[in-house]
């Protein structure tokens, strides 16, 4: 076992695990899309993305093995901004998003502090794919 910190609060976890597996351990909700469970995590669609707060280096928690001392924040304004930059980019030349069969219409504001999209975007349930991705 390790010991960390995630948002300022002392965890406990395996020492195999992930800083994202250590957060949903713990309750504490990080956006995914690319992250599937039981296969290859590789990081590519930086959703997840958690602050060292040691360092201030963005870091993407789905690869991100936990360490003893280690401290994240996953929720810091500059995590948001990258978030919101990151989702932006996915979303920008795409005019339908498809999610587990569904497509609708969505614009304005996401929760988590991801803010106002500066565009229009389909998708089905866009509350549930900033909170935990596709599953």
């Amino acid at each position: 076992m390790v010991t960390l910190k995630i948002d300022g609060r002392t965890v406990q976890a395996e020492a195999s695990m992930t800083v994202l597996e250590a957060c949903l351990q713990e309750g504490v909700k990080i956006p995914t899309l690319c992250n599937l469970k039981d296969i290859n995590n590789i990081g590519a669609c930086r959703m997840c993305l958690v602050e060292d707060a040691k360092s201030g280096k963005l870091q993407a928690s789905c690869v991100l093995p936990v360490s003893e001392g280690l401290e994240i924040k996953t929720a810091s304004p500059k995590v948001l901004e990258a978030r919101r930059a990151v989702l932006e980019l996915i979303l920008s030349d795409q005019s339908t998003y498809r999610y587990k069969g569904k497509v609708e219409t969505v614009e304005g504001d996401f929760e988590r502090g991801t803010g106002s999209i500066a565009f229009r975007a389909r998708f089905a349930n866009p509350e549930r794919l900033l909170r935990h991705g596709v599953s």
